[in-house]
């Protein structure tokens, strides 16, 4: 392992950054430490992947240097923050009033409330209900597709939506109304799929609680 530390940071090819190397070292301390003191055994392929990932999100999102202070200042007052390790995704959707036109985003975010990963897409909707739904239901999606190869094994996500309704019919059980009832069942089913994933209602300010 220190030969191969030092062959990369030796390198001049830059095939591996040295803030690549840094988070690949710590990602497999941290799988040690899952195996040494919670019987976890380790992904290899999870302790790679997931910095590489991270890491080429952040630059994606984050195209110029970023400092604690500039983040914090983007971040809602009352956002709470994921443990290490967890990412956090706030899903929300708006409806133009009188059209079917609409549109949802997902905002996925670290622990330190860096901006990790995200959507933006445009949808139709005949009712704010079913807005709120297609923006949980992409999000699902999105985390299905993106995350679920690393953060399948021993990962958590955690979304979260401000839709009080929404949230009702999917955790407690209240009939949803008849024109979601079909988003609502593929969300149902989404949820009990990605069982890394844990639904919670934002509180506060909409949306990015």
């Amino acid at each position: 392992m220190d030969k191969w530390v030092s062959q990369c940071f030796e390198s001049k090819t830059n095939l591996v950054s040295n803030k690549e190397i840094a988070e690949i070292l710590w990602s497999i301390w941290k799988s040690r430490n899952a195996l040494v003191f919670n019987s976890r055994w380790p992904n290899p392929n999870r302790a790679i992947d997931l910095p590489l990932t991270e890491q080429a999100a952040f630059l994606r999102w984050n195209p110029r240097p970023t400092n604690k202070d500039e983040i914090q200042s983007h971040l809602p007052l009352n956002w709470v923050s994921p443990a290490r390790g967890e990412l956090k995704i706030n899903v929300d959707g708006s409806k133009l009033e009188g059209t079917v036109d609409a549109a949802v985003v997902g905002v996925a975010r670290d622990h330190g409330g860096v901006l990790i990963h995200g959507f933006a897409l445009s949808v139709q909707a005949g009712s704010a209900e079913a807005c709120e739904t297609l923006a949980l239901l992409h999000a699902l999606r999105f985390v299905e597709e993106k995350l679920g190869s690393i953060f399948s094994q021993n990962g958590k996500v955690e979304v979260q939506t401000d839709c009080t309704s929404l949230v009702r019919c999917l955790l407690n059980g209240e009939k949803d109304p008849w024109e979601t009832w079909a988003l609502v069942e593929e969300c149902n089913a989404k949820l009990a799929q990605l069982d890394f994933v844990k639904l919670r209602m934002s509180m506060g300010q909409v949306g990015f609680s």
